[in-house]
């Protein structure tokens, strides 16, 4: 392989790195209307009497806001993505098994406690995530 053919296939290489690093480095910042659209949503969620549609609820927020911030595939998807900047990302994982557990199991019964852990789990990533200031 003589240098031309080596450095062209350098350049097609740094080409392909590029090109993934644009589409999938860049981590959208939320203008001030879908700031408010997230925080009615969890306020909506926070009030429900309903435990199982709150768990539920706050699942999908999660799936949308990640979504959002550039991050793609179903919500396992962008935790696993996620998880390299998030220490607490076991919590997150627990409350998403949980919502699983909630709608693919029959007759599941959701323990207040293992609501309440889910909820202060999904309310501690939308704060790392600058959702609450």
């Amino acid at each position: 392989m003589d240098f031309f053919q080596f450095f062209l296939i350098f350049i097609v290489v740094d080409l392909i790195l590029l090109f993934f690093i644009i589409l999938y480095g860049k981590r959208k910042t939320f203008k001030s209307n879908e700031i408010s659209f997230f925080r009615t949503h969890w306020e909506k969620i926070i009030q429900n009497n309903d435990n199982r549609q709150s768990l539920i609820e706050a699942d999908k927020l999660l799936d949308l806001f990640l979504g959002k911030k550039g991050y793609i595939g179903s919500l396992g998807d962008k935790l696993k993505s996620f998880s390299r900047s998030y220490e607490r990302i076991d919590n997150i994982w627990f409350a998403h098994k949980l919502r699983n557990k909630l709608v693919h199991e029959v007759g599941f019964y959701l323990k207040k406690s293992d609501f309440d852990k889910a909820l202060k789990a999904y309310k501690e990533i939308f704060s790392f995530m600058g959702l609450f200031k």
